[in-house]
């Protein structure tokens, strides 16, 4: 292991690699020698340089010098428990990747959880102690994208030329076992840097003004590759993520249709996806650009489901035809009590106002038995597939 010899890691404290790194940093506040180790072999694996010791003092020097993209911290210990953390966290306005690592009770973990959310701290995880290494892995890699120093001027460069790809997420229904659709991800390979994943660059777009053409880009993407797929015999609906600063915008119902047009697409063959908090700045702009999208035809999804703010009554008037479960609340289905309520509320909410019910984020054969027999309709995560390029797609679903 590239971190350190059990003799070091029951030293007070470790320093961080002095190497490149492409997640970031991941700092561990732990009092347990052997989570450490096994914590810093997932995570040399999964591209991060860590940093693990068993002293506060010496874990809040380090992340005020190394700001950590995410941050493993134990419930339980000695001296500083993990509640305190939590609050101390708050206070030095962290805004790393928090996951939770204790074999407490479920109801002790989820009561962290809420109150680190309360605090606003990006609680995003529960590591159950004792986890398996390939659990964990998929964990740490769930939390933070490859970390690129890209400016706008290279994100021009790449909307006009052909380092943009898109990848494709199956998504399964859990009724037939067979694929019905994928979830198209911007990948952006760039020259120099590798490859460069949406967390880097998609605020760039958002600030920059390039938010639009990205979203006319990976819209018209789609469209001409769902229109191969299904010349050749693969019918799948394709959704697609739509950023809150693009969803305003009032040509998109027309320009989307018309690049279906173009194609030979039905509408019904893309769903647009959309986070709860869209309709929130102007509802009323939001209903008429939301119903003349399913007038065309067009499928919509609210995503990440329950991580926002909106009413019931919004949820009621707002013409979605689908929603998907947030991954925080699946991947910790199994071992919260609270997040297992929560998915179950939500699929019955669905089911009664008539929407699909997807669940994302799912990492285990366990979790996706748990959808299925409690009657979620599709599910999506790596346990299915990770995203590939689309010409895996037609060989995955004849699979």
């Amino acid at each position: 292991m590239p971190f350190a010899s059990n003799e070091q890691l029951n030293s007070p404290s470790m320093p961080a690699q002095q190497r490149s790194s492409a997640r970031g940093h991941l700092a561990v506040l732990d009092d347990e020698a052997m989570f450490c180790e096994f914590v810093g072999e997932a995570a040399d694996i999964c591209g991060y340089d860590a940093f693990f010791t068993t002293r506060p003092d010496a874990f809040f020097q380090h992340i005020e010098r190394h700001p950590a993209a995410v941050i493993v911290l134990d419930l339980l210990m000695p001296g500083m428990d993990g509640m305190q953390a939590l609050r101390r966290l708050a206070e030095e306005g962290v805004k790393a990747c928090i996951l939770l690592a204790s074999g407490a009770d479920g109801q002790v973990l989820d009561n962290a959880i809420c109150l680190g959310r309360e605090h606003g701290l990006n609680m995003t995880g529960i590591i159950r102690k004792p986890i398996d290494l390939d659990a964990l892995r998929e964990l740490l890699e769930s939390q933070v994208q490859v970390v690129s120093p890209v400016i706008q001027a290279h994100l021009e460069a790449a909307l006009s030329g052909d380092e943009l790809k898109l990848h494709y997420q199956p998504i399964l229904d859990l009724r037939t076992g067979r694929p019905v659709g994928v979830e198209a991800l911007v990948r952006w390979h760039h020259p120099q840097l590798g490859l460069v994943m949406p967390s880097a660059f998609v605020p760039l777009a958002e600030q920059g003004g390039l938010i639009g053409a990205l979203t006319d880009w990976a819209l018209a993407e789609a469209v001409t590759q769902n229109a191969a797929w299904r010349s050749a015999g693969t019918m799948l609906k394709i959704a697609v993520n739509v950023s809150n600063a693009s969803a305003p915008d009032p040509g998109l119902p027309e320009r989307l249709e018309r690049m279906c047009s173009d194609a030979g697409l039905p509408p019904s063959a893309i769903a647009l996806e959309l986070t709860e908090s869209v309709a929130t700045g102007d509802p009323a702009r939001a209903m008429e650009l939301f119903v003349r999208l399913r007038s065309k035809g067009f499928d919509l999804s609210i995503d990440d489901f329950g991580t926002g703010y909106s009413s019931l009554a919004q949820l009621q008037r707002l013409p979605f035809t689908s929603l998907k479960i947030d991954r925080s609340f699946v991947s910790s289905v199994l071992s919260s009590d609270a997040s297992a309520s929560i998915v179950l509320a939500i699929i019955s909410l669905a089911h009664a106002l008539g929407l699909t019910c997807i669940a994302e984020g799912v990492e285990s054969a366990e979790t996706l038995l748990f959808l299925k027999e409690n009657g979620c309709d599709c599910a999506q995560g790596y346990h299915i597939a990770r995203p590939m390029p689309a010409t895996d797609i037609p060989a995955f679903c004849r699979a």
